[in-house]
This record gives structure tokens, sequence and C-alpha cells, in this order.
């Protein structure tokens, strides 16, 4: 049985009318190490998993991108990052293993007058300090532990 760690902080923003948000998501290895075939998976379920007018890009070896617009608030981004986390943390099958990738996702709303680079950078560095956060609070006999979304404050 794995330990469970629902950590979700959203960063409180503009409310009014539809938001924008960007997301990172860090893959990491649950056991052996992050294979490009486990990357092609995750970034393929990402792809399905969001609505055709967003985007999702493929941004490091280990690093994936999901830009959503028309988002109705701030617990409408929370929710989509732990579906994507859930998305991302599912089992795949990867020839003939099956294996699962862990996540860390950071999350920034897109705000007024702000680029969606500076946004998506925002989201790099929240994304960043969760798996800082994580490297202190996992103990290493731990395969999996649920750290979806931080925001710097």
């Amino acid at each position: 049985m794995t330990t469970t760690d629902r950590r979700t902080v959203v960063e409180t923003a503009v409310t009014g009318g539809a938001v924008a948000a960007t997301f990172v998501l860090g893959l990491e290895a649950v056991t052996g190490s992050l294979t490009i075939g486990d990357y092609q998976v995750a970034v393929q379920r990402l792809e399905r998993a969001i609505r055709p007018w967003d985007s999702v890009v493929a941004v490091a070896p280990r690093t994936v991108g999901v830009l959503c617009s028309a988002l109705i608030n701030e617990r409408e981004v929370e929710a989509i990052a732990e579906r994507l986390a859930d998305v991302v943390r599912a089992p795949m099958a990867v020839g003939d293993e099956v294996r699962q990738v862990g996540v860390c996702v950071g999350a920034a709303i897109v705000h007024d007058g702000e680029t969606r680079d500076a946004a998506f950078d925002r989201a790099r560095e929240a994304m960043r300090h969760m798996r800082q956060a994580r490297a202190l609070l996992v103990a290493p006999d731990v395969p999996s532990q649920r750290a979806s979304v931080v925001l710097p404050g």
C-alpha cells in the first residue's frame, strides 16, 4: 500500500471572468529510471486528457507543460492539476513492462497583462518547490507520494 499525501495550494489571483493557467508537470521514476517510453506515454495521455483548445508542450526529458484557457476559477485550476497528475500516475504499459511514473505539478494563473511565458516560469518554479519539499518529506522506502500542486505565494 502506498502512502498518500495530497498537498494542493492554489494561488489567490484574479478571480473575475475567465482565467487561463499554466501547469508544469515534473515526471519522476517510481521504480528504476524514467525512460523515453514513459515520457512519451505520459505526453500522449495528457494530450488525450485536455480539452481541444488547450495544449501540451514537451519542455524537457522529464518536464511537460500544459496551457489551459477559459477556466472559471481557482477551484477549476486545482481540479485540472489533480486530474493531470492522476492521468500521469496511472500504471502504464511500456513494451512488456507495466510501469508507474510519479509527478509533481506546479500551476500558475495567467494574470491580466502577464505573458503566458511568465506564468509558465512561475509554474515551473512552483513545481521545483514541490520537488524540494517532497525530497525532504518522503521516506526512501515510500515509492510514490501524491503531491500535486504548489504555487509560490
